[in-house]
């Protein structure tokens, strides 16, 4: 198991962990526990989310609904896209919603806001795809931008087009 992101779902006492799958399997991992963590179940396959090896991040945007952002790939070999899956069920099972971003990107985090937005923030390259892959820090990869996205709930159910705007630090 790699790099997790927890999240207390509706139930009380109840944990959900989403993870990166260091082994061969081009899918995430997902543990629950019903103690508060101090006992896990057994870590599973979760298909629906194909992974690059990245991070993501859990985040409650309500009551029935829980969202979590990765860079992915669905070859499994590059982090290319930023992608956001919701559950409706506190994670039994996952729908594939939206690519936020398409090009080489790296660390991601989100944001609720209290008035029925999200801010997803993470590091992208303006280089293209061919020099990050064969790149192997991160100034190599030339990530030298964060970039903002700011996007509310009804943008989840809806088809339109990806709006992002970028930030330069």
């Amino acid at each position: 198991v790699g790099e997790a992101s927890i999240l207390e779902p509706s139930t009380s006492n109840k944990l959900l962990m989403n993870a990166r799958n260091d082994a061969a399997s081009p899918s995430r991992l997902q543990a629950i526990s019903n103690d508060g963590g101090v006992t896990w179940s057994i870590a599973s396959l979760v298909s629906t989310m194909p992974q690059a090896p990245a991070t993501g991040q859990l985040i409650r945007l309500k009551s029935n609904l829980i969202a979590f952002v990765t860079s992915r790939d669905e070859t499994s070999v590059v982090k290319k896209q930023i992608a956001l899956y919701t559950s409706t069920n506190d994670g039994t099972s996952w729908t594939f919603d939206k690519i936020i971003f398409y090009r080489s990107v790296d660390r991601c985090s989100i944001v609720a806001l209290n008035d029925n937005h999200m801010v997803l923030a993470f590091e992208n390259s303006l280089n293209n795809l061919a020099t990050a892959l064969r790149a192997s820090n991160f100034a190599a990869k030339n990530y030298h931008s964060i970039s903002l996205v700011r996007f509310n709930r009804v943008w989840l159910q809806n088809m339109s087009a990806v709006i992002y705007a970028e930030w330069f630090f």
